[in-house]
């Protein structure tokens, strides 16, 4: 999927073009998006905000496009798992349908993770987390009075999606546009001025060395 001007996550793996890739320190070639400690890569792409979802035409062209890269795009035979983060209800039925076929099809490929985030909005999200977490307290299934960052990690709409460890904006715009705000907490953020459709593995190997020469500290003190 493509996205002008977006942000996105990212992590380095093979492509179907060839295996060169940059020389990086160990601690930075395992992930650029998801847990360093995780085994699996994870991309995460945003081709349509949720506000922008209720627009009548572009928005109509912009999901048919998804729809058509669903069933014959270039990743539909590689090893990636497809996931999304949407609200369903927004979409097309016809989408939803198509979204959640790849899901079922591709849930056993190990190669990478690409999560499609449409009709999304970071905000959505975590008020949908915090709906569900008094639901669950209403329930009695939860002390409000003893709520962590764990308890509601759980009650995510996706809550085994990893935190971001890159945000790359392409678009020269350098804000986050209220993407992956409770994921993004404490990513490394990268901003290019050229627009995702001109993206090509030489700006991914540069995001990556870039990525590479950061301190990350999740929070903590300068050593």
């Amino acid at each position: 999927m493509r996205a002008s001007g977006t942000p996105w996550s990212v992590t380095p793996g093979p492509t179907p073009s060839g295996p060169a890739r940059p020389v990086l320190p160990r601690s930075a070639t395992p992930t650029l998006s998801c847990r360093p400690t995780s085994p699996t890569p994870h991309r995460r792409v945003p081709p349509l905000e949720s506000d922008r979802a209720r627009a009548p035409s572009p928005a109509a062209v912009t999901l048919e496009a998804i729809r058509r890269d669903l069933d014959e795009g270039p990743v539909r035979d590689l090893d990636v798992c497809q996931r999304w983060l949407c609200h369903p209800d927004r979409l097309p039925e016809e989408l939803v349908q198509a979204l959640l076929r790849e899901e079922r099809r591709t849930r056993n490929r190990t190669g990478l993770t690409l999560t499609l985030c449409i009709s999304y909005g970071g905000r959505d999200e975590i008020t949908r987390t915090a709906a569900a977490l008094a639901q669950a307290a209403h329930a009695g299934d939860i002390d409000p009075r003893l709520i962590g960052e764990d308890d509601s990690a759980r009650h995510l709409p996706h809550p085994d999606t990893p935190d971001v460890d890159l945000l790359w904006r392409t678009g020269n715009e350098q804000r986050t546009s209220n993407f992956l705000p409770w994921y993004t907490t404490y990513a490394e953020l990268y901003f290019t001025p050229n627009y995702w459709p001109d993206v090509d593995r030489r700006d991914l190997w540069q995001a990556m060395t870039e990525y590479s020469r950061r301190q990350r500290r999740h929070g903590g003190a300068t050593q």
